[in-house]
Order: structure tokens, then C-alpha cells, then sequence
């Protein structure tokens, strides 16, 4: 959609089968080209080039360049442990930037996942000291993966944080 409305767009995805299911879905086609990290889906319609490979590979300069981040579910993904690694290359982003980020957290016995719970208490945590946050909304919802739920999952919440990078 940000791409068809005029923006330049650059997607980092682990999956190259979610990136191809993504351009056909859309009815989009792709040149790919490699780079020594990334393998580099360029698409021929519009302003939308996506890179497979780990984020954390990620050349921290070009991360520098974003305007706007969305995460959709990159972060909820995550174990607990690796979260202060995305929220350091975060890091990188310049001031003004902003970040709408999509998470989700319930109660259970036991760390499930992924998805993994995250709480708007952790994302205070990681985000606060450099990003002004704002929570945009929180809702109930109900748990649809069965592995979660025959798991114990309960008391599900969906959020959306609007996080903007401090001058």
C-alpha cells in the first residue's frame, strides 16, 4: 500500500517463501539480485524492493536512511533474550523516525511462542530511554493458534505503539 501511494519501500524477511507468497498475493513481479547478505527482491511495478536475510545482517547505515519503520511481527518472533539485540539495531534509526509496532501478549505457565507474549510494560523497557511512545490501541483477543491455546495461552491482548525516535 506505501509503495502504490508514491513511497520507496524496503522489507527485510527471513522467509523467501513468505516474500514470494507476498508478491504473488499482490500480483506484483520481482527481479531478484544478490548481495553477500541479502538476497534482493526488486519489484517491477512499483517502489518496493525487499531484502531475505536476518535483520540483524542488516548494514546499520542503511538503516540510518529510514524514514518509517512497521513491524508487523518481527519483534513478538522473538525469545525474550533476543529482543534487546533488535531493539539495539533500532538504535540506529534517526531522530524523527517513527515506528508502528503491531504486538501481542496473554498469560501462560510457561514461555510459548512464537509468537512470543510481549508485554507494553517490556516494550517501555527496551524503547523509552530513546523513543517517545505512544500506545495507539490495545484490545482483547481471542487466542486462534490451537498450539497456544492447548498450551494454556489466555487473556490475550493485540496492541499497536506508535514509537518515535527522540531528537
Amino acid at each position: 500500500w506505501l509503495a502504490k501511494q508514491g513511497l520507496e519501500v524496503t522489507g527485510i524477511e527471513l522467509s523467501p517463501l513468505a516474500i514470494e507468497t507476498f508478491f504473488r498475493e499482490n500480483n506484483l513481479t520481482f527481479i531478484k539480485k544478490k548481495n553477500p547478505k541479502f538476497e534482493v527482491y526488486i519489484c517491477q511495478e512499483i517502489s518496493l524492493e525487499i531484502h531475505c536475510g536476518n535483520l540483524f545482517d542488516f548494514p546499520n547505515q542503511s538503516i540510518q536512511q529510514f524514514h518509517g519503520v512497521y513491524d508487523r511481527a518481527s519483534m513478538i518472533a522473538l525469545p525474550y533474550e533476543m529482543r534487546k539485540k533488535y531493539q539495539e539495531k533500532l538504535e540506529y534509526l534517526k531522530a524523527g523516525c517513527k515506528i508502528l509496532l503491531l504486538s501481542m501478549f496473554y498469560q501462560a505457565d510457561e514461555i510459548l511462542g512464537p509468537p512470543y507474549s510481549l508485554t507494553n510494560q517490556e516494550i517501555k523497557e527496551h524503547f523509552e530511554a530513546s523513543f517517545k511512545l505512544d500506545l495507539l490501541e490495545c484490545k482483547t483477543e481471542e487466542i486462534k493458534s490451537s498450539r497456544l491455546a492447548s498450551a494454556g495461552a489466555k487473556d490475550a491482548f493485540s496492541a499497536a505503539h506508535l514509537l518515535s525516535k527522540k531528537i
